[in-house]
């Protein structure tokens, strides 16, 4: 069954690892001339850094942070390029994910990663709402600069999230801390947004405030979710749809 996990307290420990991460993702999105206008002409990795580490103490003690994350492990069963995700209770079909195989070689396909007698496990993670609620005040202020951290900050922290819990995950299934990977609808290996369905339709993310849009975005937009899968020849690859091949 799905455990849902809400701490607040753990935004420390999330933030703190996202920091490395953090520093260089903002001084690649954030254009030259407001870095320069917010902490000065002569802006550096460490004055960027200096106004990172105030906007985290911020957030740490305003709460504009709430980590939030669904998690749980499932039966599960993978035939071709097929994987029924089963109810832990009742072994009935929750969903089925028809996976894409790569069209070069090694022809890779995500449902390759199991048996049919497995066990898949699913994430889905946020920090909340209340950071977007806040860039768009921002904005709307004039307030640029301190929006484009705001947000550059949270989409790092629930991406260090992310990775918080797959590292959780790796250690309650008692595997090697760099066995395996996770996978998200929308990216190369797994380009259906759509089948963020079935995510939905196992973990329920709704209950720690995550919706779909009926284009199958997340809302909170500072949220992931993703696939674990853990056989140890696991690889990321991009699939090329047929409408891409030339």
């Amino acid at each position: 069954m799905a455990k849902v996990i809400l701490s607040r307290l753990g935004a420390l420990a999330v933030i703190l690892l996202a920091l490395s991460a953090i520093v260089f993702a903002l001084e690649a999105m954030i254009p030259a001339d407001p870095v320069r206008a917010m902490v000065g002409a002569s802006a550096t990795k460490e004055a960027v850094a200096a106004k990172r580490h105030e906007l985290q103490e911020e957030c740490i003690r305003n709460g504009w942070l709430t980590p939030k994350v669904i998690y749980g492990y499932f039966p599960c069963s993978a035939k071709g390029n097929d994987l029924t995700v089963l109810d832990p209770q009742s072994r009935q079909p929750i969903w089925t994910f028809n996976f894409p195989r790569k069209i070069e070689t090694p022809r890779h396909c995500l449902a390759d990663y199991f048996s049919e007698d497995d066990v898949v496990a699913f994430q889905a993670v946020t920090v909340g709402d209340r950071a977007t609620q806040l860039c768009a005040e921002w904005e709307a202020a004039g307030e640029f600069t301190r929006s484009y951290f705001l947000h550059g900050l949270a989409v790092e922290t629930a991406e260090a999230m992310a990775e918080y819990w797959h590292r959780r995950v790796r250690a309650e299934m008692g595997i090697p801390p760099t066995q395996g990977k996770r996978y998200s609808a929308g990216y190369p290996a797994w380009p259906d947004l759509a089948d963020q369905r079935g995510v939905w339709a196992i973990l329920h993310p709704e209950r720690i405030g995550m919706t779909l849009t009926e284009a199958h975005q997340m809302v909170p937009e500072q949220s992931t979710s993703a696939i674990i899968a853990w056989h140890p020849e696991c690889s990321y690859y991009a699939v090329r749809t047929v409408a891409s091949v030339p």
